[in-house]
């Protein structure tokens, strides 16, 4: 999929990390240079059309863990949140929520891990390029500053990172750029979900779903979604769905001999619950906000929201449905599924 925007933003040569060079034998050292700075160490080099560096840049670079595995053939690099498994001979870099082809094995030799420079650029956001004159590969940090991807599409046209330092994420589609001020919470352990849907069903092109959580705990579960248009890079509104319920739904809660009774108005049409007494904490309406969570279900974007007549006791899920209309996503059906 090639998702390209219909205005020029400065093009981050990311995809153009093939780093050759006509004159090079099968296997060349090759110089290092990264923001300015030449690396001497003399590890890296060119071989087949494909710059290898060591994967020991990350710790030196970033401060980064590299875990070895004690067979020698495997070992792991956590990195922004990421747990990513290098295989000995393996073209295929796994992480907890994604795996990435890339164009050249990685190789464990002389006790140095050495994988594809283009690898390192991706992951960090860089741009890299060939000085064919002094045989050195020249990598640069992104004009955002020090990045680290934190999600990628199916088909990693799409990439989303986070900087280092500094507040906001940038969103990646196919080398051109754009700095966001949206922030999630990086200690869940839930990576943010990234991918592309045809939301507005009209122009047959592309919005990019970006889905964060920004809280989680016990009952906890708090998600935001961002929705981008591929051509302007422009955030698509998306109406607030607690507002929505909160202004649709009317309920009351009352306790009885046979638990607790709760008579809910949805959208005009009335529903009638019975649940077991949670016996302390009882709402007098039926809460939301504690759980919202986001997906797209064949190009159409829903969201769900939990209730709850208590802090701890759930009674079912708000389903709601987005339309597409003027410019914006806006809340539309709502449904209601009790908890058995």
């Amino acid at each position: 999929m090639k998702l390209v925007p219909k205005f020029t933003f400065i093009a981050i040569a990311v995809s153009g990390l093939l780093l050759s060079s006509p004159h090079a034998s099968a296997a060349d050292n090759v110089q290092l240079e990264i923001d300015g700075k030449t690396e001497t160490d003399g590890t890296a080099y060119l071989s087949k059309g494909t710059t290898f560096v060591p994967l020991s840049m990350f710790k030196s670079l970033f401060d980064t863990p590299i875990l070895p595995h004690p067979s020698g053939k495997r070992a792991e690099v956590q990195f922004a949140r990421q747990l990513y498994t290098f295989h000995d001979g393996s073209a295929i870099v796994m992480n907890d929520s994604h795996s990435y082809k890339l164009q050249a094995a990685v190789s464990f030799e002389n006790g140095q891990i050495m994988v594809p420079l283009r690898m390192i650029a991706m992951l960090t956001g860089s741009s890299v390029s060939w000085d064919s004159g002094k045989k050195r590969a020249v990598m640069k940090s992104s004009p955002q500053g020090k990045l680290a991807l934190i999600a990628a599409d199916a088909s990693i046209s799409v990439k989303l990172y986070e900087t280092r330092g500094r507040k906001g994420l940038v969103l990646d589609v196919d080398g051109y750029r754009k700095m966001y001020d949206w922030s999630y919470t990086d200690e869940t352990g839930t990576p943010p979900v990234l991918l592309t849907a045809d939301l507005n069903h009209h122009d047959g092109g592309k919005e990019i779903v970006v889905i964060l959580t920004t809280g989680r705990g016990t009952g906890l579960n708090i998600q935001q979604v961002h929705v981008v248009d591929v051509g302007s890079f422009k955030e698509v509104k998306v109406e607030d769905p607690l507002s929505y319920v909160s202004r649709n739904v009317q309920s009351q809660i009352s306790e009885t001999n046979q638990g607790v009774e709760i008579s809910m108005t949805l959208q005009g049409k009335p529903v009638q619950l019975t649940k077991k007494n949670p016996g302390f904490n009882l709402n007098g309406k039926v809460g939301f906000g504690s759980i919202i969570y986001y997906h797209v279900d064949q190009g159409i974007l829903k969201a769900t929201l939990a209730g709850s007549i208590s802090n701890t006791e759930f009674i079912g899920d708000f389903d709601l449905t987005y339309v597409y209309e003027h410019g914006q996503l806006k809340a539309g059906k709502l449904q209601f599924t009790a908890d058995p």
